[in-house]
């Protein structure tokens, strides 16, 4: 038993778990799933107060007669999934250019005559002003699938906006939802997605004008309302070059945000470099990102997260080098990615089975990089993503006797129970 925590304290107790991962850090670091057999959580208002093995922490008459008891029945119990990257905020649909690439036409061509990001924009920008309320709805029905496949945390973008109202008003959105939902939300301002419509005809000088409104504008005002944590921007060609992302991503760091950026998706221009540089708490994609690199993103402390959701939905080509990230130390993180574009799931169970079957990454990873490498890509970690005593008390209890069904049993959601902050928030995978 856990020190300082007692068993007779609890609200809420999970017994008769096969196999508990609480997913923390062993000493000698690693992947380590820190797997208890045979376990029980104790679990006192909205934390944890104790794991371990049943036998030692059950009383000895017994848990107290009051204290409500879910029997786990040998089945696995986990933290709740991290979604570390997400664009939770768009209106719209782009099935129509989902069925163009299938049939060769590139999303390069397609965002080259006003589709792709500025589709959305357009969508999104329409919906903000003439239907919030729906589309708050809509977001929290999107968070209601994420719940019920697990994930109790997301990182959640704007950038759909593109100008500083609706910037403004995509991150205020979020504050309301968080307000109003189970899942923990964590904001990212994204105003550098894309270069905004309006700028798009003025050339050079257009893009220098948008940037100024960025870093003059749109930020400072994001910074004083506290409505992001963090600041991203997309690098890459055609969108953002290494040098105007380092001034955006120093912009939001003097103004108090951390820094995040989207490089090397589909090009190599720097982008892996500047995150190390600006000891960024993630680069996400890496797509096609040079095994060199990872000596300075693990020398950064950098979280490298995999998004192979991106690849397998546009039908291209991986070549993430997660192993040899992994071997150099860097932090591995998975996400979904989720948008109208370029990932269209909000699910990280498929996720899991995408970085298993074309990845080839072992469960122990992918589970980790869920869960607790997920919780430091959101600036969370030691809070959620892990399980021990004064942890928050996010806990999946899933339809499994081993946690290597997740990705052996694809297509189907394994989550049984998930407990948010201690309450019962989905049972037999049904929203309560």
């Amino acid at each position: 038993m856990e020190p300082g925590h007692t068993a007779l304290s609890a609200t809420l107790v999970i017994e008769h778990i096969g196999r508990l991962l609480t997913c923390r850090l062993p000493p000698e670091g690693g992947a380590s799933l820190g797997v208890i057999e045979d376990a029980a959580v104790v679990i006192a208002g909205r934390r944890i107060g104790a794991v371990g093995p049943q036998r030692e922490l059950m009383p000895p008459t017994g848990w107290a007669s009051d204290t409500p008891v879910i029997d786990a029945r040998g089945r696995v119990v986990m933290p709740g999934f991290v979604d570390c990257h997400t664009h939770l905020c768009f209106a719209g649909d782009r099935t129509v250019e989902y069925h163009e690439r299938l049939g060769g036409v590139s999303y390069e061509a397609i965002a080259a005559r006003g589709g792709g990001i500025l589709s959305t924009v357009r969508d999104t920008r329409r919906a903000l002003r003439d239907r919030p309320e729906e589309l708050s709805g809509l977001m929290q029905r999107r968070l209601d699938e994420m719940l019920t496949h697990g994930t109790t945390t997301a990182e959640v973008k704007s950038g759909y906006g593109l100008n500083t109202e609706a910037e403004l008003g995509i991150l205020r959105l979020y504050q309301q939802v968080d307000h109003a939902h189970p899942v923990d939300l964590v904001p990212t301002f994204l105003g550098a997605h894309e270069v905004a419509p309006e700028f798009h005809e003025k050339g050079e000088a257009g893009r220098a004008r948008y940037l100024d409104l960025l870093c003059e504008e749109t930020l400072p005002a994001v910074a004083s309302e506290g409505l992001a944590q963090f600041c991203d921007v997309f690098c890459e060609k055609g969108v953002f070059t290494a040098d105007e992302s380092r001034r955006v991503l120093e912009r939001g760091i003097e103004l108090g945000l951390g820094a995040k950026i989207h490089c090397d998706q589909f090009n190599v221009i720097g982008g892996a470099q500047l995150a190390a540089a600006l000891h960024a708490v993630s680069a996400d994609h890496l797509h096609v990102t040079a095994p060199v690199e990872a000596g300075a993103l693990a020398a950064a402390g950098t979280v490298a997260v995999g998004l192979p959701g991106v690849t397998y939905f546009l039908g291209l080509e991986d070549r993430t080098p997660w192993a040899e990230f992994h071997k150099a130390g860097v932090p591995l993180a998975l996400a979904t990615d989720f948008n109208p574009g370029t990932s269209m799931t909000n699910n990280l169970q498929m996720i899991a089975s995408i970085a298993s079957s074309r990845w080839r990454m072992p469960d122990t990873l992918i589970l980790s990089a869920l869960t607790r490498e997920a919780a430091r890509a959101v600036g969370r970690v030691g809070e959620v993503g892990t399980l021990a005593a004064g942890t928050q008390a996010d806990v999946l209890i899933l339809d499994c006797a081993h946690e290597g069904e997740l990705t052996y049993h694809f297509g189907v959601n394994h989550v049984e129970t998930v407990i948010k902050a201690g309450r019962v928030v989905v049972r037999g995978g049904q929203r309560v």
